[in-house]
């Protein structure tokens, strides 16, 4: 049988003595969950609040990336113009030696994304920064220090 749209159930809504009657006997909120959603609710932001943060991330955010990446790309490409140079021959690299060489910064990027995500997600951001930029100029200048010694001695 069809209903008709005048056709209306009465639904018990609870008042809020009821309510108030449900949270004193439990002693606690009945839904936590929902208090905390309520809590956090997101507040407007305003137009100059959205150009405010556009601005700051356009003024300090944008140069630093484009640098980044501009070293990114010098970095790939350093192997590139070694080859010019006769870098197979100075290490001696036969064959698919220099593919493999070339595939080596991959392959320790990949291993390494992992880790160091799950790090800095444990972590202060800024003092895992901080330690790896430390650790990557103790690294580097061992490399220079290996390399003033081999040409010292020469």
């Amino acid at each position: 049988m069809a209903r008709n749209s005048t056709d209306i159930e009465a639904v018990a809504i609870p008042s809020q003595a009821m309510v108030d009657k449900e949270i004193g006997i439990k002693g606690e909120i009945a839904d936590e969950g929902y208090e905390l959603f309520e809590d956090s609710a997101p507040t407007p932001i305003t137009e100059e609040q959205s150009v405010a943060v556009r601005n700051k991330i356009d003024r300090h955010l944008l140069p630093l990336m484009c640098a980044l990446y501009g070293l990114n790309y010098v970095d790939k490409v350093a192997m590139g113009y070694a080859v010019l140079f006769n870098f197979r021959q100075d290490l001696g690299l036969v064959g698919t030696d220099y593919s493999w060489a070339s595939s080596m910064f991959y392959f320790g990027y990949l291993a390494a994304q992992y880790p160091a995500n799950y790090i800095l997600q444990r972590y202060q951001t800024a003092r895992i920064l901080s330690i790896s930029v430390i650790t990557w100029g103790i690294l580097m200048l061992a490399g220079r220090i290996t390399w003033l010694d081999h040409l010292l001695n020469l």
